[in-house]
């Protein structure tokens, strides 16, 4: 039975790590963890209510929430920089 679990979970990760790669062009660990770490806060506050959604209405969000996506993005994409300038500075 463990070896069962260790292979579901493998395939698992697997999957999971090929939905970041094709939605954020992710590929390396360090990338990884780093929008992980600038993510963090934002899914800890909101999962509840995205888990509670299902995948078209996240696909087919409205104006109003594509303007929420876009300051989302802004300050994602500042905290990246901050990485940036940190790791290179």
């Amino acid at each position: 039975m463990r070896e069962k679990e260790r292979k579901a979970r493998t395939k698992r990760l697997i999957e999971v790590g090929a939905i970041f790669e094709k939605h954020f062009g992710i590929e390396g660990q360090e990338e990884v963890e780093k929008f992980a770490l600038a993510l963090k806060k934002y899914v800890v506050e909101k999962k509840d209510k995205i888990i509670n959604m299902d995948i078209e209405q996240l696909r087919n969000q409205d104006v109003k929430n594509k303007r929420a996506g876009f300051y989302f993005l802004k300050v994602i994409f500042k905290l990246f920089l901050r990485l940036k300038t940190a790791e290179f500075g």
